[in-house]
């Protein structure tokens, strides 16, 4: 799998002017199956979270928030909202089998969140940002590698895009300050973020037939991330941050054979995720301070192409080798 940098982009961000995306292991996870090896190919085998099993997934209801007064502390942040679910791996498949296909995230949920008065303490080194709502899509599952291809419809497992982000319109007045010396990496950020698109299944390198490695999950839309800060001060090194970026595309699947005479195709890398919208308004008298790195940062670009795959031969005496590569690149 490719770099797990998924799970805190829908959940934090990065503090940097570029947008808040950081990196955290984006933990997806493949049900348990209980029952016929088909179960098993297709979805895969069970980590300790949860994942979306469903291919037409609904976006969580989350009800409209509405806090006045609250204190938030390092052991009690300020973290409202949901991301979307991300879609199980697709499993392995079996000897002439194709690779289970990457379930897709769940979208974004749609709410709106007023906060009056709060006071929001953080710790530099904990969290990104001690205050965060989100609405932020799910990334979705990775394709699962094929078996042996015995036959010429044997691919590596696709993936599905990524889901897009929701809609959530926050309303802020109040503190977010360090609560020692150290200070803050971020203070505030909202988003409604695209999840990214599974990465390719590929191809196991026995069998006869060309090998043809699965192709990549597209990121999702970015949602629409609103903020109107009315009232307050905020002393981080980021003070502000909202964003409604698209998912990164995912990385075509590696395509392999030990039949130097085969094909070998690498799969497609998947689209970045459109941008969405996102905008901000700082009232007048709002204090940001401590802002070395930006005062406010508001981004609604698209994600980033994934790679195409690579295709690869073994060669029994001297290893892995190059083989003409098909496989295409991101678009």
């Amino acid at each position: 799998m490719r770099n797990r940098q998924r799970a805190e982009r829908v959940r934090s961000g990065n503090p940097r002017p570029v947008g808040p995306t950081a990196a955290f292991p984006r933990e997806r996870c493949l049900l348990l199956a209980i029952g016929s090896f088909a179960l098993l190919q297709t979805i895969g085998a069970a980590h300790a979270q949860s994942c979306n099993l469903n291919v037409t997934p609904v976006a969580p209801t989350v009800a409209n928030i509405n806090v006045n007064g609250a204190s938030y502390t390092p052991q009690n942040p300020l973290d409202d909202g949901q991301a979307g679910l991300a879609g199980c791996d697709g499993g392995p498949g079996g000897p002439g089998q194709t690779g289970g296909t990457g379930l897709p995230g769940v979208p974004g949920p749609s709410f709106t969140a007023t906060y009056q008065n709060v006071t929001v303490t953080g710790v530099i080194g904990q969290v990104a940002f001690p205050a965060v709502i989100t609405a932020s899509g799910g990334a979705s599952g990775d394709g699962g590698d094929s078996g042996s291809v015995d036959n010429a419809s044997v691919d590596g497992g696709p993936a599905y895009p990524g889901a897009s982000g929701g809609q959530v319109s926050v309303s802020f007045s109040g503190s977010i300050e360090p609560a020692n010396a150290d200070g803050l990496l971020g203070g505030l950020n909202v988003l409604a973020l695209g999840g990214d698109g599974g990465d390719g299944g590929g191809t196991g390198p026995d069998g006869i037939y060309g090998k043809d490695a699965g192709f990549a999950g597209g990121g999702g839309g970015g949602g629409t991330a609103t903020l109107n800060m009315t009232g307050g001060t905020v002393q981080a090194q980021v003070a502000v941050a909202v964003s409604a970026r698209g998912g990164d595309g995912g990385n075509g699947g590696a395509a392999t054979t030990s039949d130097l005479l085969d094909e070998a195709q690498g799969g497609a890398g998947g689209d970045g995720g459109g941008g969405g919208a996102a905008s901000a308004s700082i009232a007048a008298g709002v204090t940001l301070e401590d802002a070395t790195d930006v005062l406010l940062s508001v981004v609604a670009d698209g994600g980033n192409a994934g790679d195409g795959g690579l295709a690869t031969g073994v060669d029994p005496l001297n290893g892995y080798k190059p083989v003409p590569t098909i496989g295409a690149t991101g678009l």
